[in-house]
């Protein structure tokens, strides 16, 4: 049996987990929904390609339960979450989702709207039924042979949000089978980028042996870089650079003598080095001479790292009604009491909180109430934030505004739990 692909968004994961709690038939209804929500995705992209106008680029999370199992939040847990999750990001886990809600709906052949042999057996195919009843199901085999493509590349459309069904064939053997609207909808909006991967040729012996062979010149001529001969070739053999440095990068692999002494891929513990050098405030530069990467990789291993890290955030809390303002933060972050007194030493021994506490003189409520709705409005913008975040590509700018305002939530939290030292104190005295 396949193992079932991971779930990357939030809200997804946290329906997915509530799955084993679902009867079969509660799991077929929700397996509909999620299938008609993709469609729903797929077919507004498909409009926007159109000329039409384009959707939000986020939904609230609320929604996406509501369409997925039928049921409403509500009021007090819908301020709690609050979040939201990007659409791309949406559409891209939705077939992870319905291959589980396929697992627990229990699904057989017999349950699908299937094409009928003349002894009376399921035939699932992308043709017509003896009866000219026609086929709305496809099995990958058949779809593969439709679109020209090979298993890797339609799982790779997975995460373009081409939806399939996982059916039971007995004896714990299973066959995935895509609908024929989902492939219709999945068509309209990826038609050409199908068409080009059907189209597309392997590089034959002679063309291998070009490729080496002016790869091989232009690094003794010019001492390019196998990135930078790769760019060359690709635009002159009319492939994708990918392509043409994968060639390469097996030449060199099977070369007695290669070409371009390049180190592999920077691994786990390389990145983590790296991570720590950045933070520690190191050179970069000598960072990627040690590794023999360039400085822009160097750079892009810590912005994933980073990404990475904030990503595993909970900033879930409160949702005010001002924070979808467009004047949010100048109303909630302009407050003297949010952006003044942040950041000092704290108590370090028990003398020193006793003294601090007598010391200190009581907080007025609207500055504890400015800096409780800074802290959570801070939180809030960050989840958006991060959920925004491309999956590569990260730029340095967004991390750096991200990291930020955590940090500033960090010190508005250190000074809310300052002020409430005497209470502490008294509270221990009282007991002791």
């Amino acid at each position: 049996m396949p193992r079932l692909p991971a779930l990357r968004t939030r809200v997804l994961q946290e329906l997915a987990r509530q799955l084993r709690f679902e009867s079969p038939e509660a799991a077929r209804r929700q397996l509909a929904r999620a299938e008609a929500l993709a469609a729903q995705l797929l077919e507004e992209s498909a409009l926007v390609r159109r000329g039409g106008s384009p959707p939000p680029d986020a939904d609230p999370e609320e929604w996406v339960v509501f369409r997925i199992t039928g049921l409403r939040v509500d009021g007090a847990k819908e301020r709690e979450s609050g979040g939201v999750v990007v659409r791309e990001a949406l559409l891209g886990d939705l077939p992870a989702l319905v291959d589980r809600l396929s697992a627990a709906a229990k699904l057989t052949v017999g349950d699908l709207d299937v094409a009928r042999d003349g002894d009376g057996k399921a035939r699932i195919t992308g043709g017509r039924a003896a009866s000219a009843t026609p086929v709305v199901w496809f099995g990958a085999e058949e779809l593969c042979a439709r679109w020209k493509v090979s298993r890797k590349t339609l799982d790779r459309y997975r995460r373009l949000g081409l939806v399939s069904r996982r059916v039971g064939l007995g004896r714990g053997r299973e066959r995935v089978v895509y609908s024929a609207e989902c492939v219709g909808a999945f068509e309209r909006v990826h038609g050409e980028r199908v068409r080009g991967a059907g189209a597309f040729s392997r590089m034959d012996a002679r063309a291998l042996e070009r490729v080496a062979r002016r790869a091989a010149r232009y690094h003794a001529r010019f001492g390019w870089s196998l990135h930078r001969c790769a760019q060359r070739i690709a635009a002159r053999e009319g492939r994708s650079v990918e392509t043409i440095r994968n060639v390469l990068r097996r030449m060199d692999r099977g070369a007695r003598t290669p070409v371009f002494d390049e180190a592999g891929p920077i691994d786990a513990e390389q990145s983590a080095w790296i991570e720590r050098a950045a933070r520690r405030g190191g050179n970069l530069s000598t960072a990627a001479a040690r590794v023999r990467k360039t400085r822009a990789t160097v750079y892009r291993v810590v912005a994933s790292r980073r990404a990475a890290r904030v990503r595993e955030l909970d900033l879930r809390g409160p949702v005010g009604p001002t924070f979808l303002r467009a004047d949010a933060g100048e109303v909630l972050l302009g407050h003297a009491a949010a952006s003044t007194g942040l950041g000092e030493p704290g108590a370090a021994s028990v003398g020193a909180i006793v003294r601090a506490s007598a010391e200190m003189e009581p907080e007025a409520a609207g500055h504890e109430a400015a800096r409780s709705a800074a802290y959570w409005y801070l939180l809030w913008w960050c989840s958006r934030a991060i959920g925004a975040l491309p999956r590569h590509g990260v730029g340095a700018a967004e991390l750096d505004a991200i990291e930020t305002r955590l940090l500033w939530a960090s010190r508005l939290k250190a000074e809310m739990v300052r002020a409430q030292l005497p209470l502490l104190v008294r509270a221990i005295e009282a007991q002791t």
